[in-house]
């Protein structure tokens, strides 16, 4: 869809005087037996339209391109206890991440990783965005800006202890506001 599109969708046949020229609009039948009728104007607005009683309905298509949300990521991730001893130190690495589909890599600045033990909620972010954040995501990849789709993460403590032996952690990852799919709890021992 282009900018400055106009479409028109209506129900039944029109004649349309549009800058001294008549256009029809011609019938168009679904299999349901509706005659419905759509016509597309590349970047010519409608102006001085006279019509019938039956007048059709005009609307621009960039303003729909425009305010339509973006799908979310296809991506599906897997978790589970990284196979490190939990101590009461504050920097034990505690999940194991990777994808188990994806088609795409995803960019850093637009993803969110919490965890959450019982009514406590943590922020994991990647080294360098870590101030402040309980937890860090350590990455493997090639590239510091995108979670590549073969990247394998590490969940690491932060300064903070959030698991000394054995807990149940839940994983909420967003991308671009939307929560992906995949393992969304974990045992860490």
């Amino acid at each position: 869809i282009l900018n400055n599109d106009y479409l028109y969708l209506g129900k039944i046949s029109s004649v349309i005087i549009e800058n001294g020229e008549e256009n029809i609009l011609y019938e168009y039948n679904e299999s349901n037996n509706c005659q419905c009728y759509l016509s597309w104007r590349p970047n010519i607005q409608p102006t001085e339209m006279a019509v019938n009683a039956n007048a059709p309905s005009w609307f621009s298509l960039s303003s729909l391109s425009s305010d339509q949300p973006e799908a979310g990521s296809l991506n599906n991730f897997g978790a589970e206890d990284a196979s490190a001893f939990l101590s009461g130190n504050t920097d034990d690495t505690m999940i194991r991440m990777s994808w188990t589909y994806a088609d795409e890599n995803l960019n850093w600045a637009f993803l969110s990783f919490k965890l959450e033990k019982g009514d406590e909620v943590f922020t994991c972010e990647i080294a360098t965005n870590a101030d402040g954040a309980d937890c860090l995501i350590q990455q493997t990849g090639d590239s510091d800006t995108q979670w590549e789709s073969d990247e394998i993460v590490y969940i690491k403590e932060n300064g903070a202890d959030l698991c000394t032996a054995s807990c149940d952690l839940t994983i909420t990852i967003q991308y671009n506001g939307q929560v992906l799919s995949g393992t969304n709890s974990v045992t860490v021992a």
